[in-house]
């Protein structure tokens, strides 16, 4: 019973972290195509639900430790990268997706040694660098990329 309260508490922790992110980078970047109709509260707990779903074990305390909420929104944002790619329906939100990866793991870079993570986080931080990686390579050749440049996210 208590694991499933920790899990719901560590998700809504997540959930509220890519929420402010999604939210800050459609206030910074009004040109972000990104449709009004949705909340980006609905969208993070899509993302961190994907996480969870996809990724129990490093998320719900199996391996003893459970992740910081940094790492888990992190990861949780990769996840929805992925997603954009591959859903017609999450397609739209893939620049903000991106551009809240790109900010997350910048944060994590500068501010890491100020949180204590533990090896989950690690594996975590190590998935979402490689989505960003990828997602960068693939994103060079296309006209997104232009669109990255433009809001200083993509050289």
């Amino acid at each position: 019973m208590f694991s499933a309260i920790k899990n719901t508490y560590k998700k809504s922790e997540a959930a509220v972290v890519v929420q402010k992110l999604l939210e800050q980078v459609i206030s910074q970047f009004p040109d972000m195509h990104w449709r009004t109709g949705e909340p980006a509260a609905e969208v993070a707990n899509v993302y961190v639900g994907a996480l969870f779903t996809a990724r129990p074990d490093m998320v719900n305390g199996h391996y003893g430790v459970r992740p910081h909420k940094v790492t888990f929104a992190a990861a949780s944002i990769a996840c929805g990268l992925v997603m954009t790619q591959n859903s017609e329906q999450l397609a739209k939100f893939q620049q903000a997706t991106y551009a809240a990866l790109c900010i997350i793991l910048g944060h994590t870079q500068s501010a890491g040694s100020l949180y204590k993570f533990n090896s989950v986080d690690s594996s975590l931080l190590e998935y979402a660098s490689a989505v960003l990686g990828d997602f960068s390579e693939q994103a060079s050749s296309t006209p997104l990329a232009g669109q990255l440049a433009g809001i200083g996210l993509m050289d």
